[in-house]
């Protein structure tokens, strides 16, 4: 009996180590635990294991990795410094993640690839041009720069024949036709803008965004004003911008960027709303700074001087904008007067042969009721 008890007690001993040794290799242990079914039970375990820290995913898509926070205050307005815009696989917008790669959503479409128009609608008409235009699929081998456009100004004889089909606009073969997608199997429906003309004709201007050749290089004649419009660029003292981060309206959260008396809250809204516009690739930041039922004078380089419906105005800069591989866009200069400001950008954007291209950008702004509109564009190549 002296002799058993200690045998008892050693063969409990035993026990509690096989348990702690089980307890130590994580539930199931030999079974590899409730995930490790018959799999893990070779390996010594498929046990609970310590999850890694919750990240904030601000790439979106496949690779957009960490996007770069918002710009330092751009003092004297002058180059702030501009601002790395996420790569091709995603960007920030209004602080969650977003592919860029959906085929099924008409947001996403662009220079990613995506074929076809699927949802939404646009503010000028209806798209059914029905054709195809593209010239990528015949020329991805080599880049092309175009020529000058056609002038079309209070000045040139077009003027007095804008309504009746532009017959003084005189033909010539320099000027570009069709257009060269990020994507061969491109279609023209894919546009939001309705009133393009993808070929050099008698009856079309050229578009604000010519120079563009992912975008069609003329809109339609009906769809313009000639000589109706006026704004001094020059007019106003250089305005010291500041990137609202706690204005909510796009994601960030960082910093605290108090205002004061000393600065105009709705300009530098109205600047953050075309910053956005161009950092998130959506237009929808600028939709309040292009209200319906009004008219955009548009001046492209030396060469044409126009206006049009805001309507056609907000519907081409969405084909800017989210067709369009925006890498930068730095906010140059901005000049303030009583009731009007001008605000200068760079857009730094890759073209379909994968060239670094920049084009100026200036943006007339008046002061109304809701705050600043865009009522003038003008863009130097």
């Amino acid at each position: 009996m002296k002799r058993l008890i200690p045998l008892m007690m050693a063969a409990m001993l035993a026990l509690g180590s096989i348990a702690t040794a089980d307890d130590l290799l994580g539930r199931g242990g030999k079974g590899g635990g409730k995930s490790g079914g018959s799999s893990g039970g070779s390996s010594g375990g498929g046990g609970k294991s310590t999850p890694p820290p919750p990240t904030r995913n601000t790439g979106g898509g496949s690779g957009g990795g960490k996007s770069t926070p918002p710009p330092s205050r751009n003092t004297g307005g002058g180059n702030s410094g501009g601002l790395s815009f996420p790569s091709r696989g995603g960007s920030s917008n209004s602080g969650s993640s977003q592919s860029r790669t959906n085929s099924n959503s008409k947001e996403n479409r662009g220079y990613n690839g995506v074929l076809s128009r699927q949802s939404g609608s646009s503010r000028s008409g209806n798209v059914s041009y029905n054709s195809r235009n593209n010239q990528t699929s015949n020329n991805s081998s080599r880049s092309v720069t175009f020529n000058a456009p056609p002038t079309v100004r209070s000045s040139s004889r077009v003027s007095n024949q804008a309504y009746r089909e532009g017959q003084n606009i005189s033909r010539t073969n320099t000027y570009r036709n069709g257009y060269y997608q990020y994507s061969n199997q491109w279609v023209d429906n894919n546009f939001w803008y309705p009133h393009y003309t993808f070929n050099y004709t008698n009856n079309c201007v050229p578009s604000p965004f010519y120079y563009y050749p992912n975008l069609p290089g003329y809109i339609n004649v009906v769809r313009v004003r000639i000589g109706d419009f006026s704004f001094s660029w020059s007019t106003g003292d250089r305005y010291d911008w500041r990137y609202d981060r706690n204005r909510g309206n796009s994601g960030w959260g960082w910093g605290d960027d108090r205002r004061d008396d000393r600065y105009n809250r709705d300009l530098d809204y109205a600047i953050d709303d075309i910053y956005d516009a161009f950092r998130n690739r959506s237009v929808r930041s600028m939709s309040n700074l292009i209200p319906t039922r009004s008219r955009v004078g548009i001046e492209l380089d030396r060469y044409a001087q126009y206006s049009i419906d805001s309507d056609d105005f907000y519907d081409m800069m969405r084909d800017l904008i989210e067709g369009t591989d925006t890498r930068n866009y730095v906010i140059r200069d901005v000049r303030y007067s009583r009731g009007q400001a001008t605000v200068v950008a760079d857009h730094e954007y890759r073209d379909p042969w994968g060239r670094t291209q920049r084009t100026r950008h200036y943006y007339g702004l008046r002061e109304e009721r809701r705050g600043y509109s865009i009522v003038s564009f003008r863009i130097d190549n």
